[in-house]
């Protein structure tokens, strides 16, 4: 392999096979890079595939006991040669015979139908499956130019199985060829793909991305705008469905969904939820399989192809032959998803039916007066807002903190206008269950503190409660105090830190310090609030949070965002309850 850097290449060695032979003490590698099994039943017949390194885990990656026997590798995108797939046969063959299974493409069919020419004269039954399940739609395409890409893995692993059960070669070669006549698969990137060496492509600009590419760096079908994930996924369903894919009446299948080398877990998953979405909903397909992951790649390509393995008369033995255990290192432990699952509903505690979250509270009306009013005016300035706190977070921390906090006092608005939040139960009640809303809708660490916050808060205005008595501005800082000291206690931050809590600990200090009014408390929280956010950006060492691992000449000069946010909120009750 050859890799550029500092303006120079250099040779180095290449050996894709290499984890697999280190992790995998069952599997040996001869000079012609060649992996195989040397625990293989030499009374079985021995499954042979490969093709180009750069695609990995494929082809070593499914050596295996009930997958293949070996697998030979060719250089980047380049057939294995001649006698590299003849050392392969050579090394697992015996009487009960090989089936070699080949992607179609012209190097890999001459150079494996080569060798299985010259094992056959040495007295080593060999039988040849073309996989061709691409359906891209190429210019003048017929089914006889159609490439192998990722489907080939589901026909190694049937026809692995087959052969594990001790099946004759002649029907592990059936098994295989009637999955791989039953594929069909379509690929899309947002990116092309660089072999090492070799200058970027500029094939794609900005805002492109190609429909129907393979697997090694050639141009697809056609390129596309950019577009959302669903109406990729949309596509790519409609391509498999006008290959006639999808034709039968109540079409079963198996779906797999594979990761073309550069794209994030998060993503892949992403579009296996959108496929399965597409292919149940809207195509009726029973999905009795779902096998979501790095199956085949083409290096780095950050992209992405959907396989559909159709199952007709033989379908429960073609399941079971996927269901079947396997030794192969590359292929996911923890099998397939089968049938429509489920989803477990969550248990509804004593809190929550306190809180007015339960079912029940939907229908209760709509609450009215201050609170109701308060929050109002927090949802608006915190959407106000939203800009100058995504910047400051953008300069210090991951650029979200503005929208994270206008979504929650829209979420927490939102809940009070349609029931889900209600008031009329007391204020601590009412705390358990802003704090569920925020939570829930804002996420991450911000949602977990301002749960934490309001949940303690909450509790303790719901002792403060029990005596009847009026509550008053001192108890609402002995309630934010709590709700400080619990996100502190399982945070870990302390005031001083950079973080909300410096906002927070000073008003609730403000709040307990014996106003003539609410108002007036309400005021001075909001003050001290603003006066601890603006001291924030004086502090260049940030105890927690995200602002800890930032440098402290990038924290100098610019306020915490937490805190700006906690002032914000604060100031925008103090014109609701009369203040200035």
């Amino acid at each position: 392999m050859v890799v550029t850097g500092g303006g120079s290449r250099v040779a180095v060695p290449y050996e894709p096979q290499l984890p697999c032979l280190l992790t995998h003490r069952s599997l040996l590698l001869n000079q012609t890079k060649v992996v195989y099994d040397r625990n293989h039943d030499a009374s079985k017949v021995a499954v042979i595939s490969g093709g180009g390194s750069g695609h990995e885990p494929a082809m070593a990656g499914y050596v295996g006991a009930g997958m293949l026997a070996a697998a030979v590798a060719g250089d980047v995108f380049a057939s294995p040669s001649e006698d590299a797939v003849l050392a392969a046969i050579r090394a697992v063959g015996g009487p009960a015979g090989v089936v070699l299974i080949v992607m179609n493409y012209t190097g890999d069919r001459l150079n494996f139908g080569a060798a299985a020419e010259r094992a056959k004269v040495e007295g080593i039954p060999v039988d040849m499956v073309i996989v061709a399940d691409d359906v891209a739609p190429i210019e003048g395409g017929t089914v006889k130019n159609r490439r192998g890409i990722a489907g080939t893995v589901l026909v190694h692993k049937v026809a692995g199985a087959a052969a594990a059960e001790g099946r004759p070669m002649s029907e592990v070669a059936s098994a295989a060829r009637g999955a791989a006549a039953a594929l069909a698969s379509m690929g899309c990137s947002l990116s092309t793909c660089n072999v090492p060496g070799a200058p970027p492509s500029d094939r794609l600009a900005a805002g492109e991305m190609e429909m129907g590419l393979g697997i090694h760096g050639e141009p697809g079908a056609y390129k596309t705008a950019l577009a959302p994930l669903d109406q990729i996924v949309g596509r790519l369903v409609g391509h498999l469905a006008d290959a006639g894919a999808l034709d039968a009446a109540s079409p079963r299948a198996v779906l797999l969904v594979n990761n073309l080398g550069g794209s994030t877990p998060l993503e892949v998953g992403a579009a296996a939820s959108s496929a399965v979405r597409v292919l149940r909903g809207e195509r009726g397909v029973a999905l009795e399989r779902v096998l979501v992951g790095t199956f085949m790649t083409s290096l780095a390509m950050h992209g992405l192809s959907l396989t559909v393995l159709v199952l007709g008369d033989d379908g429960e033995e073609v399941l079971r032959r996927l269901d079947a255990p396997t030794a192969a290192p590359a292929w996911p432990r923890t099998g397939a998803f089968r049938g429509a699952g489920r989803v477990a509903p969550l248990p509804v505690g004593t809190t929550d039916a306190e809180a007015g979250t339960t079912p029940a509270a939907a229908t209760a009306p709509p609450a009215a007066g201050p609170a109701a009013d308060g929050l109002a005016a927090v949802a608006a300035a915190l959407k106000a807002a939203r800009p100058e706190l995504d910047a400051l977070d953008g300069k210090v921390g991951d650029g979200d903190c503005g929208s994270t906090l206008a979504r929650g006092a829209e979420a927490a608005l939102r809940a009070l206008r349609d029931g889900g939040l209600r008031l009329d139960g007391g204020l601590g009640a009412a705390g358990l269950a802003l704090g569920r809303v925020l939570g829930g809708a804002m996420g991450g660490t911000s949602g977990a503190i301002y749960k934490l916050v309001f949940t303690a808060a909450g509790a303790e205005l719901g002792r403060r409660e029990g005596g009847g008595k009026a509550l008053g501005p001192a108890d609402f800082g002995a309630a934010l105090e709590a709700g400080a000291a619990a996100a502190s206690k399982y945070g870990g931050a302390e005031e001083g830190d950079r973080t909300m809590l410096c906002a927070l600990w000073p008003a609730a200090r403000a709040l307990q310090a014996g106003a003539a009014s609410p108002a007036e408390a309400v005021a001075e929280a909001a003050a001290a609030a603003r006066r601890a956010a603006d001291a924030t950006a004086a502090v260049e060492h940030a105890g927690a949070g995200r602002s800890a691992y930032v440098r402290g000449e990038l924290l100098k000069g610019v306020a915490d965002p937490g805190t700006v946010g906690v002032a914000r909120w604060l100031e925008a009750l103090v014109p609701v309850l009369g203040g200035k």
